[in-house]
């Protein structure tokens, strides 16, 4: 294993995203806001997994990741209406 000597200490803004990280996942836990946060990190890996998979002519990047995005929605929308 190398390891580096050139070692960049971490800026203010570096310290400033580790502390709101910190607060906010406090804040999902003491608002039971879990399964949203679960949620949208599933959807979230859906799009990415999903959109470099869509070949439809030249759709591709920020157009397939829109498109997958709203066929999610379809579907989540249809099984709810389902449900109801």
């Amino acid at each position: 294993m190398v390891e580096s000597s050139l070692r960049i200490p971490p800026s203010a803004y570096e310290y400033a995203a580790w502390i709101l990280t910190g607060i906010f996942l406090i804040l999902v836990l003491k608002l039971h806001l879990v399964p949203a946060l679960i949620s949208g990190f599933l959807v979230f890996e859906l799009v990415h997994s999903l959109a470099p998979r869509l070949h439809i002519g030249l759709l591709s990047g920020y157009n397939a990741k829109a498109l997958i995005v709203a066929l999610i929605s379809v579907i989540v929308a249809t099984l709810l209406a389902l449900l109801i």
